[in-house]
């Protein structure tokens, strides 16, 4: 073989290996969470304008206080393939039969829920706090951006309708939370669950994370999407593609209120009319003017609870 045909060889080799090792270092930096925090810490990567909201919006402050102050322990609950899931649980003494199941966002935990548990928590709900995928005590190391949290889900519906049969029952949801219940209610559901809000959710993980190189990045998303998705699926976790809300809303039969800000950067609001059109079941939308990514209750809480509370009204109390 010629000299030049090695050095070919070799730098196409070495091309190769650094292309396979950047879609690691990728995949690492987006779903292992504790990597991703880190990532986030060295770099300051944080979208500020979400930041001061949720960190300093009097709403979510008081809700965080309250949060801290119940000291809840971790509960744990068996997935329907046999897997031990995380959570927490308040039970109201106030005894309604009215459950709340909450899912928190991506880099998130229980407390980020607090806002919307204390609301519905004060009408008479009691309330699953989960833990995700990868997030607090779940033992996984990666995320999936709700595929496979929606099992988890499934594992505290099936929970709560062991303990209590009749028991009603609302899924909420902020931003991965938001597409964990969606791809739940895509799935057989008992008759306890009533109905779910879906709070700033994605289409699919696809979509979210191409419209996020664009934004940041400014370059074409497809090969570099199709590199990490590839790691994703070697290492035996979820196809971005098929971690798909707005499939799941298409055979869905749970009420369901969709809400977005049209201030949000991290996902687009247009997604949400896409998620209306798609959604099978009854619905309805809600679009809040200059709220940020999870800042929707924050911007307008009493136009948010406002429109919650009537909707939850109407299939939880039937």
């Amino acid at each position: 073989m010629k000299k030049s045909a090695k050095v070919a060889l070799a730098v196409t080799g070495a091309g190769v290996l650094a292309a396979a090792g950047l879609s690691e270092l990728l995949y690492e930096s987006i779903l292992n969470i504790k990597f991703a925090n880190k990532m986030v810490a060295r770099f300051h990567i944080e979208d500020q304008k979400m930041m001061d909201v949720l960190l300093h919006a009097p709403l979510y402050v008081d809700a965080y206080e309250w949060y801290d102050n119940l000291k809840l322990p971790d509960v744990t609950a068996t997935s329907r393939d046999g897997k031990t899931v995380h959570g927490y649980i308040l039970k109201n003494p106030h005894d309604t039969g009215k459950w709340l199941i909450c899912a928190h966002g991506y880099r998130g935990d229980a407390r980020a829920e607090a806002p919307y548990a204390k609301h519905l928590y004060e009408k008479g709900y009691s309330v699953v706090f989960v833990q995700m995928r990868a997030h607090e005590h779940d033992e996984n190391r990666y995320c999936s951006m709700g595929y496979y949290d929606k099992d988890i889900i499934l594992a505290w519906i099936d929970f709560l309708a062991r303990m209590e049969p009749d028991c009603r029952i609302l899924l909420h949801g902020v931003s991965m939370g938001a597409a964990t219940v969606m791809l739940t209610t895509g799935e057989s559901l008992p008759e306890n669950v009533r109905c779910a809000v879906a709070d700033c959710g994605y289409t699919s993980c696809w979509d979210i994370y191409s419209s996020q190189i664009k934004n940041v990045a400014k370059i074409s998303p497809d090969p570099i999407l199709a590199a990490v998705n590839a790691v994703s699926r070697i290492r035996g976790n979820f196809d971005f593609k098929k971690c798909s809300p707005k499939e799941a809303v298409a055979r869905s039969s749970t009420p369901t209120l969709f809400i977005q800000g049209t201030d949000d950067d991290m996902v687009p609001y247009t997604m949400s009319d896409e998620l209306v059109a798609a959604c099978a079941a009854e619905k309805e939308q809600l679009v809040i003017p200059d709220a940020v990514h999870a800042g929707c209750a924050a911007k307008d809480a009493e136009l948010y609870f406002g429109t919650m509370d009537a909707f939850a009204e109407k299939y939880m109390e039937m």
